[in-house]
């Protein structure tokens, strides 16, 4: 048994209705995923374990977030003045690399976090933290947040 509208216009208020709950929720996850990226930004920056003697690395730490292949946020991929001259290049690394990185989702939503600079691995390797505690971190949020959303 369905539902029948008994005129056009309670039809057209049902489909601007759903509508309207699409768009909201499209914004409330866009919300979400923006916090994460802000939390994870502030996180890396005050959890990084390494002396960033150019200022690259550390400005080159930033998040992207697109749906379906096309960018709707970012942030970070700033050049931080008090640590060193070279930060500007950095900040253009790794927005760079996020960009390289959303070729492989060309749907859904996605959040890219990332610290662009080609040596990050390696810093890590050293033992240093440059991402992998915020990694952890974010997940955890993010895992927080969306649970939410079910209930």
């Amino acid at each position: 048994m369905g539902i029948r509208p008994q005129n056009r216009s309670s039809r057209d208020d049902v489909f601007r209705a759903i509508e309207e709950a699409r768009i909201r929720m499209e914004n409330k996850i866009l919300q979400v995923l923006q916090y994460i990226g802000e939390y994870g930004l502030a996180y890396a920056r005050e959890h990084g374990s390494y002396t960033d003697r150019t200022g690259n690395l550390r400005s080159s730490v930033g998040y992207i977030i697109a749906k379906d292949g096309t960018t709707k946020e970012k942030g970070g991929f700033n050049p931080n003045a008090n640590s060193g001259t070279e930060g500007e290049d950095g900040a253009q690394d790794g927005l760079h690399f996020a960009l390289e990185q959303l070729k492989s989702f060309s749907s859904g939503y996605v959040l890219i976090f990332v610290a662009g600079e080609v040596y990050a691995p390696y810093v890590e390797k050293r033992g240093y933290d440059v991402l992998k505690s915020t990694e952890a971190e974010s997940k955890a949020i993010a895992k927080r947040l969306f649970s939410q959303f079910s209930k």
